[in-house]
């Protein structure tokens, strides 16, 4: 094969990859005490005062953002405290959920045309293939607060749309979304 055919198809390739991550956008937002050194945090306690909205998050949805949480913990090196290791930082977590109808994107169009000499003519018609469906959008707050001073630290929140997935699929869907927010945990 041609060596510059090649380097073509191989940087046409590397501009696809990038422009494909371009486009991926994440939703994570993060803030912290610029202050506060992250280094000392080693246990956790959950915060008494961790908040959901009960009206519209089920206790199922609940376990599974919790447990979620705890996993990120320990891969972010930190324990639960214990009789032996008191907590350095208090985990709050706040969730809530507000549901919707979302339009289906797919579309059939049909179009008539037809002209003569210098007019032409032109009628279309645009309908929606499918119907509404139903959308779960849901936003984790996590917040890790000071033992001593009960004072915000870091806070990591992200939204995630749940459809008609499976329930395997949204504890999947939970577990990637709250390993997003604590990618960016320690702050650099």
């Amino acid at each position: 094969m041609n060596t510059r055919l090649i380097l073509t198809k191989l940087y046409t390739v590397i501009i696809f990859i990038v422009f494909l991550t371009a486009c991926q956008s994440s939703n994570v937002m993060v803030d912290y005490d610029t202050d506060t050194d992250f280094s000392k945090f080693e246990h956790y306690s959950w915060h008494s005062d961790s908040q959901t909205d009960s009206g519209s998050v089920d206790s199922l949805m609940l376990q599974r953002t919790k447990d979620a949480v705890e996993k990120a913990l320990f891969t972010s090196f930190l324990n639960p405290a214990t009789e032996k290791n008191s907590a350095d930082v208090l985990i709050r977590l706040n969730v809530s959920s507000a549901t919707h109808n979302q339009e289906s994107k797919s579309r059939a169009s049909v179009g008539f045309g037809g002209g003569s000499g210098n007019s032409v003519l032109g009628l279309g018609l645009s309908l929606p293939i499918g119907g509404d469906t139903i959308v779960k959008e849901t936003l984790i707050v996590i917040d890790m607060l000071g033992i001593s001073d009960n004072k915000l630290k870091w806070r990591g929140s992200k939204t995630i749309k749940i459809g008609d997935e499976s329930p395997q699929e949204i504890t999947l869907l939970m577990n990637d979304a709250v390993m997003e927010i604590f990618s960016q945990y320690p702050p650099n």
